[in-house]
């Protein structure tokens, strides 16, 4: 299972979001949710659950047309951010263990099978301590990492970290 939080309204993508959906603007000419899609099937997920929020409707559409397997999972409550957003999945994941994503993390389905064979039942973050392609620092979800590997702190706020949660555009 995965869960894809499509949800936000994309304020600092503005004015590119005032008509279309973060989820939809095209990064080397497909959707940002057909690379997130394509990542995780090339990784073996085989249930994709995507949560919708601002222009749901035309996230829907777009993937209702490509995917006959995406189950999209509609949020009326997206502004109140990204837990609210995993919490309306959380009934059709019948509690099991899932991955995560945002919409907008790029990655290859490599890193995913990568973090998939390492899982060992314990909470996974895929992370960068090297963000060397970091456009927006301020807008980074930053996380401490303690020397075992553990997460100590995670926040877009923290003033020490040495890791990004993995790399957004």
């Amino acid at each position: 299972n995965a869960v894809v939080l499509a949800a936000g309204r994309g304020r600092r993508l503005k004015p590119f979001t005032d008509n279309v959906p973060k989820p939809l603007l095209k990064f080397k000419g497909r959707p940002l949710i057909d690379h997130v899609i394509s990542a995780l099937r090339e990784a073996g997920v085989e249930r994709v659950l995507v949560v919708t929020g601002y222009m749901g409707d035309a996230v829907a559409r777009h993937l209702h047309a490509t995917y006959v397997d995406v189950e999209v999972v509609p949020n009326p409550r997206w502004e109140r951010g990204n837990a609210a957003s995993l919490l309306v999945a959380k009934g059709r994941l019948a509690g099991g263990d899932f991955v995560l994503s945002m919409c907008d993390h790029i990655y290859s389905g490599e890193m995913v099978s990568d973090a998939l064979a390492a899982y060992t039942g314990e909470p996974t973050l895929c992370i960068d301590r090297a963000p060397r392609l970091l456009q927006d620092l301020g807008d980074a979800t930053k996380v401490l990492v303690t020397r075992d590997g553990y997460v100590k702190a995670i926040g877009k706020g923290l003033r020490m970290w040495n890791a990004v949660s993995y790399t957004h555009l």
